[in-house]
């Protein structure tokens, strides 16, 4: 009603069948998750918590969780049961290619812990409890990292922070991969161990 089109309208300005607007306006369907998320690209001004939950949240936090692509529901509906059972106000669990759903320069800060160990990695023998696509990473253990500091480049505030967790062998590569894509005062921190596990840079362009 603000943007002032009609559900036909809405349907082509967001990329799905005009027929999937009237089922869900009718009640027949739910939108899904992907739905929402053509709905925050096309309109970036509405939150994702105002179109879920009806509010905004004072201090949003996106959680972004590899997931295996044949079984998407199971992991957000174990996402979405527990934030209802925390009773959590400011957390919203989010389907998406890593920052790919994101608008730019919306971040101030970006924390992540991605997959980073290589494939045929000799510790994943005891990392039982933990689903592979949770561990694992292409390129050396390095792909998911570029991922994500490619795209913090463009999601992040220019003076935005941004941290992440790797190996303790991958704090030269992940060091250089911050450098190309534009972050400066970079530190590495060290674990109880004295082994250099996370490094945080500043975006400056």
């Amino acid at each position: 009603e603000e943007q002032q089109l009609s559900s036909s309208a809405f349907a082509d300005t967001i990329g799905v069948q005009r027929s999937s607007i009237s089922h869900v306006l009718s009640g027949r369907n739910k939108p899904s998750l992907e739905f929402i998320l053509k709905i925050v690209r096309a309109f970036p001004a509405y939150s994702t918590d105002w179109l879920l939950f009806g509010k905004s949240s004072e201090s949003p936090v996106t959680y972004l969780e590899p997931i295996e692509q044949e079984s998407p529901s199971t992991v957000q509906d174990i996402a979405f049961t527990n934030k209802n059972n925390l009773d959590v106000k400011n957390f919203s669990p989010i389907l998406a290619d890593w920052l790919s759903c994101f608008k730019t320069k919306c971040f101030d800060l970006i924390v992540s812990n991605p997959p980073y160990i290589a494939e045929g990695d000799s510790h994943l023998e005891k990392l039982i409890h933990e689903p592979k696509i949770a561990l694992v990473s292409k390129e050396n253990g390095l792909l998911c990292i570029k991922k994500i500091v490619e795209q913090s480049n463009k999601i992040l505030k220019n003076g935005g922070t941004l941290i992440i967790e790797h190996g303790y062998q991958q704090q030269n590569d992940v060091e250089a991969i911050f450098k190309r894509n534009k972050f400066s005062k970079i530190i590495n921190l060290k674990d109880l161990q004295s082994l250099p596990r996370i490094t945080i840079g500043t975006l400056e362009k």
